[in-house]
């Protein structure tokens, strides 16, 4: 369906080019708009790459107040070389009862408060949305471009209780709205945010029926427990041992039998659950092909998958040595509360390989958000620093995972790990995995 456009200043901004792109080969340029493409309006980056996802197109653009229209031609397979801005994103208008960024303090980095409800980063960043938005536009154009997995917020298939969760009369249709993706031959992951005493025992079984049912759309279920700050306004309970005990006890068996009968498992309980009942994380094949890590299902095994190889490296690393002798290095590895056994295992287990080096751990404790926060992607760098400045011992470096930076390189609080390091009186180095550890300690 073509949407003709009427208004000048439809289209998007050219950030970057790259020369000899087909796009440029054509003459278009940085700062011009792209308003059409084969005669059909262009409003975003999502619109652009499913009309030009051809060897030749018409392309209209608008440069200083003047349009023009180019013919693009491209080699078969050649990138067409351009970038745009990102465009608004779509804001939530939901109030759930457990919104983390409700929960959030004042003083941190501003990107932090913005609450997405945008299925076009949904389908290109894995951002979950709950489809509150949605109207029956919204569905023609995800079927038209084929928008297919997106990541839904689920919570609660009941919808009286998801509409109490959520805060918004229309979170009562997620069914029929599933149901809408699912005829269109849209995919979808899901997850579900449990708050004890609201949406577990009966209720999440139901939504776990529920969802379980629509066989080949469903991707995954992750259930993960609901996270909660010292700043919240209005209490809410947390997942305690006994229910984390609970939620797994009814949980597994229902994976296990849709595993059984789907030849694959779908069904998955974040790590978090394992860890408050005392419980050993599931073996790799459970996860299968951590379709939810973004959800904090399977982060743990992997780690010590990844260690399983890595002590194999280290032992023949070590034993083969090259005949010099490398200088005393000792590191101080920081995690958080969550982490923090199976760490501190794999450096126990490292350290006695290690001669020439020791590594110890400190536990960063959670002073920003309290102590019911216990995972490494939420600390902040005025934590880190206080616990750099409780240790004793002369470091030659302190050692942070990438987790608890974002993309750019910042903390929650907006500190790089160079800014860190002058501040705490400490080099710090930033490690991804396991391995880069192990490349740290086997260097000579």
């Amino acid at each position: 369906m073509n949407r003709k456009a009427q208004n000048s200043s439809d289209g998007i901004e050219v950030k970057k080019i790259m020369s000899e792109s087909p796009l440029y080969r054509a003459g278009v340029r940085k700062g011009d708009r792209i308003c059409f493409v084969n005669g059909t309006s262009i409003h975003d980056e999502l619109d652009f790459s499913f009309e030009a996802a051809c060897d030749e197109f018409e392309c209209h653009i608008q440069r200083r107040g003047k349009t023009r229209t180019v013919l693009v031609f491209r080699e078969p397979g050649e990138f067409l070389g351009v970038s745009f801005g990102r465009t608004v994103v779509d804001r939530c208008k939901n109030r759930c009862i457990f919104c983390f960024i409700d929960q959030l303090p004042r003083g941190m980095r501003k990107n932090l408060y913005v609450k997405d409800e945008d299925y076009r980063y949904s389908f290109m960043d894995g951002n979950y949305i709950t489809l509150t938005s949605f109207t029956a536009g919204t569905f023609q154009k995800i079927d038209q471009l084929g928008l297919s997995p997106l990541y839904v917020s689920v919570h609660a298939t009941d919808p009286s209780v998801r509409k109490a969760m959520i805060n918004n009369p229309k979170a009562g249709l997620i069914m029929e709205q599933l149901q809408t993706l699912a005829d269109c031959g849209i995919q979808f992951h899901t997850q579900i945010v449990v708050c004890p005493g609201i949406n577990d025992g009966t209720v999440l079984k139901k939504t776990l029926k529920d969802l379980l049912g629509f066989k080949d759309s469903l991707l995954s279920i992750a259930v993960v427990p609901v996270g909660l700050t010292k700043h919240r306004k209005k209490p809410l309970s947390p997942v305690t041992k006994s229910n984390a005990q609970s939620i797994i006890d009814l949980v597994n068996p229902i994976s296990e039998k849709d595993q059984q009968a789907s030849g694959a498992r779908r069904l998955f309980l974040a790590d978090e659950f394992f860890i408050k009942a005392g419980q050993s994380i599931p073996s790799n094949r459970y996860y299968e092909e951590y379709p939810q890590i973004e959800n904090g299902v399977g982060l743990v095994r992997l780690l010590l998958q990844d260690w399983k190889e890595c002590k194999k490296k280290l032992k023949s690393s070590l034993s083969k040595g090259d005949g010099k002798k490398s200088s005393f290095k000792r590191y101080l590895v920081l995690t958080a509360q969550s982490a923090a056994p199976f760490i501190n295992k794999i450096i126990d287990e490292c350290n006695q390989h290690l001669k020439q080096h020791r590594i110890d751990l400190a536990v960063v404790e959670n002073i920003f958000f309290g102590p019911l926060v216990t995972v490494a992607g939420l600390v902040t760098a005025g934590d880190i620093i206080s616990t750099i400045g409780k240790t004793k011992g002369d470091y030659t470096a302190v050692i942070l995972p990438a987790v608890m930076f974002n993309y750019l390189g910042y903390t929650l609080d907006g500190f790089s790990a160079k800014r860190i390091a002058k501040i705490a009186r400490k080099k710090v180095l930033v490690v991804d995995s396991v391995l880069a550890l192990f490349s740290l300690l086997t260097e000579r």
